[in-house]
């Protein structure tokens, strides 16, 4: 099952880069909970127990938040955060599409969510590498205008996403 192969390696990339941010900046027993947190939440994905996903899923959010305030590496943190809420959504869709009762086609299933999953993802985090790389500086008013611009061009890409899976395609 590509999904769940998919979700671990998640796992293990969101546990390593926290522990190893918070590890070199002198937060050993905070990269310690991480290391401790990501080994329990791998166990528990291997062995399909997943009643604590959103527990862990705030964890290392909670994580990225203390790094951001502490200053820590912004990338690090952003990998680390992408690659959670990516393992969140992954464990959460494997929960879901085991209490179907029969999908036609799961390996069909399977691979658009993780298309789609990569997509929303990759968008999001090259969208969030934009400030970390380049500053300039906007009024209040321009911001404004490029958030509602974007949100509306969001909501169009998922009507037309939606659309294409309804004509099947």
């Amino acid at each position: 099952m590509i999904v769940k192969k998919v979700l671990l390696a998640l796992i293990v990339i969101t546990t390593a880069a926290f522990a190893s941010e918070y590890g070199v900046e002198g937060e050993y027993i905070i990269a310690t909970l991480s290391i401790a947190s990501g080994i329990t939440w791998l166990l528990l994905e291997f062995y399909d127990r997943r009643l604590l996903n959103t527990i862990f899923f705030i964890l290392f959010t909670i994580l990225a938040v203390l790094g951001c305030l502490k200053s820590m590496s912004s990338l690090i943190l952003l990998i680390g955060f992408i690659t959670d809420l990516a393992a969140w959504d992954l464990s959460r869709f494997l929960h879901r599409s085991a209490n179907l009762a029969k999908v036609e086609n799961k390996a069909g299933f399977e691979k658009k969510h993780l298309s789609r999953l990569s997509l929303t993802i990759g968008a999001g985090f090259l969208l969030a590498l934009l400030p970390i790389f380049i500053i300039f500086r906007l009024s209040f008013v321009i911001i404004f205008f490029i958030t509602l611009l974007a949100m509306i061009l969001l909501n169009r890409f998922v009507l037309y996403v939606h659309r294409q899976n309804e004509k099947g395609g």
